[in-house]
């Protein structure tokens, strides 16, 4: 499964559908507002909960 925003032709994959992900980096994190408490990455990266996601995407779909 996987998702396509047509307003910025991205796709985003899920990480567990690669073998090996030594190749990609972290930019972003979203719905964190519905991730475990013992779900944390190390790495500092912009967050945001699922209102701003799709909040922002309504924007750019305008």
């Amino acid at each position: 499964m996987f998702y396509h925003l047509l307003p910025a032709n991205e796709y985003i994959l899920p990480a567990g559908l690669f073998e090996d992900g030594s190749d990609f980096k972290m930019t972003s994190q979203i719905f964190i507002d519905e991730k475990p408490g013992y779900y944390e990455f190390s790495n500092a990266t912009p967050e945001m909960t699922g209102e701003q996601v799709f909040a922002r995407f309504a924007e750019s779909s305008n």
